[in-house]
């Protein structure tokens, strides 16, 4: 029998472990989300949400999210908060369905509802509405750990709902995809598997907040095939204080067009302690330390740190890039998120773009036809040519 190699993940926090969804209750709840999320749709939601005093008092943790100033969030607002088109898919631990934040995020496979027992769009999963569990093989990918819906949180929460903090793309949509266990770790087989179904229904970006020690030939063309899908990828440089180029930390550091690494900074903008950088393999930093966001106790809001967490912000800008510009290319994402990125000192030479994410940057040069953000690299290139 074939022994698949486990991953580890990147930040694990403590959580209180809730009942699974029901089949009852997940047709409620699949009934309310197509609800809520086709009044969001069709009334053109206007969220509320900002940095000033009024848009602390409706979302009441912003004060907290000091990563969100730090990325230029506001800026990028003011052109785009995403669209609901725009499906990032979480490849992780699945996400909590019961989050008051979360509930209207959720991209629902409306050919597979009402859930009837059949698979109705013949991908070869029945009843899979809202996402895939790889490890139950149903959908409904609940989350048992919190990971996920950490993550979630950060991409996609709300904004402007009276509640909590805010996501970086509150528009955008969600596509939560399980491979991992309640103990925050999963087998190559199952994350194969899940970067498929991401990349193959409908998700223009993948956060995969995993890492492992060693290459997987399986797993890089998983990544491959995504790209030829044109699907850009988002892991982390991971949780251990060294250099990513000279270690054998997968998928940092494969390199593809469609895939990005990130690091982690703190509120200084240093490389935040105990994670790995990378001058070649690692391409541009995001906040990860005292991030605030959703997790699996439903009502409830955490603070995290680590890799895991810089790289789903990185995630939620390309999310943002690809509703202002919808004809861009994974790897012309890529190209914008390093070439926007805020210099940084202190890291240069630790990743390649040399600056911290600034989304309110990204998002100004793809909302224009030029980009002229490229410009610099279309010059490089055509000296090298």
């Amino acid at each position: 029998m074939v022994r698949f190699r486990q991953f580890y993940r990147c930040e694990v926090e403590s959580s209180q472990s809730r009942g699974q969804v029901g089949p009852f209750l997940a047709r409620a709840l699949l009934g309310l989300l197509a609800l809520v999320g086709a009044i969001r749709s069709e009334a053109g939601w206007s969220p509320l949400g900002s940095f000033s005093a009024e848009g602390r008092r409706a979302d009441p943790d912003l004060a907290e999210a000091w990563h969100l100033e730090r990325v230029g969030a506001q800026r990028a607002w003011l052109v785009s908060q995403g669209r609901r088109e725009v499906s990032v898919a979480i490849v992780d631990s699945g996400v909590s369905f019961r989050h008051p934040e979360l509930a209207a995020s959720f991209r629902l496979n409306s050919k597979e509802w009402p859930l009837d027992g059949a698979d109705n769009d013949g991908n070869g999963f029945i009843d899979d509405a809202l996402g895939w569990d790889f490890l139950r093989k149903r959908s409904f990918p609940d989350d048992p750990n919190g990971h996920g819906t950490f993550i979630a949180g950060l991409i996609a929460g709300a904004l402007g709902n009276g509640v909590g903090a805010a996501g970086l793309c509150p528009r955008c949509s969600l596509i939560p995809v399980r491979f991992s266990n309640r103990e925050g770790s999963g087998t190559t087989r199952d994350a194969i598997q899940a970067i498929d179904y991401a990349s193959a229904h409908g998700a223009s970006v993948i956060n995969y907040s995993f890492a492992g020690q060693g290459s997987d030939a399986g797993l890089k063309a998983a990544l491959e095939r995504a790209g030829e899908r044109d699907v850009l990828v988002v892991v982390p440089a991971g949780n251990t204080p060294q250099d990513v180029d000279r270690s054998k930390t997968y998928p940092a550091r494969y390199s593809m067009e469609n895939l990005i690494t990130v690091t982690a900074t703190d509120e200084k903008d240093q490389i935040a302690p105990g994670v790995g950088w990378g001058q070649k393999t690692v391409h541009l930093a995001a906040p990860g330390v005292k991030l605030i966001s959703t997790w699996n106790d439903d009502t409830i809001w955490k603070k995290g740190k680590g890799t895991s967490y810089a790289a789903p912000l990185v995630a939620a800008a390309a999310g943002l890039v690809k509703s202002v510009a919808p004809h861009l290319k994974a790897s012309q994402i890529r190209e914008i998120l390093m070439a926007t990125a805020r210099p940084v000192p202190a890291l240069e030479g630790k990743v390649a773009s040399g600056g911290v994410l600034d989304a309110g940057a990204a998002v100004r040069c793809a909302s224009r036809a030029s980009l002229p953000c490229l410009d610099r690299v279309r010059a490089s290139r055509a000296i090298q040519e």
